[in-house]
């Protein structure tokens, strides 16, 4: 059974339903069945339920569902930030070839026209990377003009992806961010919540169809490349005219040929200014709600997020506007158990590791 609207319709439609026994002979599928005799020794059941439907104007794009965090989207942990964590915290990157080899194209193209006695990435990185400070992953590899360590979520790609992380167990990527760069980018899987795909193929029928005809591999693809600079909107977390209409000064630098688009300006600087708090670390609300840490950056500590996972967290301080440590471990209380028992650091550790996986509340 289906609803066909007429094409103006907007609104609920109802329909009542009862039990059927098929004791009255009818065949399954019959039309115009008269179900007012019913109750006792009927075919009908006395009682009924009532099912609703919603039809949308197919002009409004639907909010995303809800995310991991309980609210409409969550919040995003980048993997730049994530990559600083894990360093700060004695957790460094493994080494793997192939993120070595994107982080350092000086090094890919000597190898490939033979220049330098080595023969792999490891070689080269054992014998000179280490003591020239290289790069174990490529934090600054660009598609489009926009930074993918900028966007993508290490943790929320690994808590919608069960086959991605049965992949690293079994020793085929380091990451995911490695599977993402060499397949979640063409399979267009979401890299963090500020992409839908779902959402942005459906709400794009031009792209759709493209992407049906093989011009782009993804909606994604199609996103970093074109449709972030025409201003599309690819999830409920960035609004890119929003963006421009309440901050005129990106809307003068995008003009300027400053940025290519008001979500590359946003995912490399706005974010971390709080102009929307989408983040879950925020380096100017961080400093602004802390004087003292603000004194101290730049002299005892690089940033304010290095004070954070160094100190910061352990004194419950607050990461950003959106996420409160002290709601977050009232609101858990076995996640309090684990930060007092030292298994996290914080409330806010534990949250992008496996809270934002588990559909953990933030208020």
């Amino acid at each position: 059974m289906r609803l066909v609207p007429n094409a103006d319709y907007v609104g609920d439609a109802t329909v009542q339903f009862r039990a059927w026994d098929t004791t009255d002979g009818a065949f399954n599928g019959k039309t115009g069945v008269d179900a007012s005799q019913n109750g006792g020794l009927k075919a009908f059941s006395s009682g009924f339920s009532t099912g609703t439907i919603t039809v949308t104007d197919p002009l409004v794009v639907p909010p995303p569902p809800p995310g991991p965090s309980g609210s409409a989207e969550g919040l995003v942990f980048t993997y730049k930030q994530f990559i600083q964590f894990q360093t700060l915290t004695g957790s460094a990157p493994v080494f793997d070839e192939e993120l070595y080899l994107l982080a350092n194209p000086d090094v890919k193209a000597a190898l490939e026209q033979g220049e330098v006695a080595i023969s792999s990435g490891a070689e080269h990185y054992l014998r000179f990377g280490i003591k020239e400070g290289r790069s174990l992953v490529p934090l600054f590899f660009e598609v489009g003009q926009i930074t993918l360590a900028d966007c993508f979520d290490e943790t929320y790609y690994l808590s919608t992806n069960d086959d991605v992380v049965q992949a690293i167990a079994q020793g085929a990527f380091s990451s995911g961010f490695e599977h993402f760069l060499q397949f979640g980018l063409n399979e267009g899987r979401n890299l963090s919540r500020y992409y839908n795909e779902t959402l942005y193929l459906e709400t794009y029928a031009d792209i759709k169809v493209a992407v049906a005809q093989g011009v782009f591999s993804s909606g994604l693809e199609h996103y970093l490349q074109i449709g972030h600079v025409e201003n599309r909107v690819a999830s409920g977390l960035f609004n890119a005219p929003d963006y421009l209409l309440n901050n005129l000064d990106v809307k003068a630098a995008v003009d300027r040929g400053e940025f290519v688009s008001a979500f590359e300006h946003f995912v490399e600087i706005g974010a971390h200014e709080g102009r929307l708090s989408v983040l879950l670390f925020e380096e100017a609300t961080y400093r602004q709600q802390n004087p003292d840490v603000a004194q101290v950056v730049g002299n005892t500590f690089v940033s304010g997020f290095e004070h954070y996972v160094s100190f910061g967290q352990q004194e419950q301080r607050n990461p950003s506007a959106a996420f409160d440590e002290s709601v977050y471990l009232s609101l858990h209380l076995d996640v309090a158990a684990a930060v007092s028992s030292g298994f996290f650091a914080s409330g806010m550790e534990h949250y992008f590791r496996h809270g934002q996986g588990e559909n953990r509340a933030l208020s």
